[in-house]
């Protein structure tokens, strides 16, 4: 968890986000976007504490299934056409050049050959869009047959294959492996708001590498030593492990 909601006392239809690591740049920018979107958002600061409130939507996290993950490559599909002029632009090179050098620095073989396979992605020359940056299940509600994204403190402007890489991270792991026939109607559900171009298409394995490791490497770093938690230190194996396997698969 990287921050912490609140519905407000005494008022149903808003709720208070709360940031573990605040960016107060981030936030202004997040709350712009919101409005962009139609929600109300204004920013909450105390003390050391920085946050949102905004409109609380009423839903549940949509249960894995085919017709879930087709709704939301659409929804993916539609996010990517929003155009903000004060989002942060990524350089995606860099940011894999930084990922690399950390994973090296720790020594982490287990991850070392993975990031290896991914040097060979152009990673700036790719098309690029507004992305949501973190497309898991529990950062998706669903409500009346629709899927809406929520927590957008991650938004920027970054390659497109990044959020589509991640939503498979992030909702296609199943019984322990990256299930394809999902990976199949998330790529389905996407097109039919935004055709993936050919260079995508190129790429795309690699870039599901590339996100699996980014989120592993993530978690492994959170729970074992920015704040070390015995009973989730090994949670980053329930993505690097699937990851591994799908890129056992990949042609050579």
């Amino acid at each position: 968890m990287t921050n912490f909601n609140y519905k407000l006392h005494g008022d149903p239809d808003r709720f208070l986000k709360i940031y573990r690591y605040p960016d107060r740049e981030k936030v202004e920018v997040e709350i712009d976007l919101l409005k962009q979107l139609g929600m109300k958002a204004s920013l909450f600061s105390h003390k050391e504490k920085l946050g949102i409130i905004t409109e609380f939507i009423d839903g549940d996290e949509p249960e894995q299934n085919e017709k879930n993950i087709y709704k939301i490559g659409k929804t993916l599909g539609n996010f990517h056409k929003v155009k903000n002029p004060n989002l942060i632009v990524k350089n995606p090179k860099e940011d894999f050049e930084k990922l690399q050098e950390e994973i090296f620095s720790l020594d982490l073989k287990e991850f070392q050959d993975l990031i290896k396979l991914c040097q060979q992605i152009p990673f700036n020359d790719l098309p690029k869009s507004t992305i949501h940056g973190d497309v898991f299940l529990d950062n998706l509600l669903a409500k009346e047959g629709e899927i809406y994204l929520i927590d957008y403190e991650e938004v920027c402007v970054n390659n497109s294959l990044y959020d589509i890489g991640r939503g498979v991270i992030g909702c296609c792991i199943k019984s322990k492996e990256i299930n394809r026939d999902l990976v199949k109607s998330l790529i389905k559900g996407y097109e039919e708001i935004r055709e993936i171009e050919e260079v995508e298409k190129e790429f795309l394995d690699l870039y599901i590498v590339y996100l699996g490791i980014y989120s592993a490497f993530w978690r492994y770093k959170e729970f074992n030593i920015t704040r070390k938690d015995p009973d989730q230190k090994e949670l980053y194996l329930d993505i690097l492990n699937p990851v591994l396997q799908f890129s056992n698969n990949l042609p050579t």
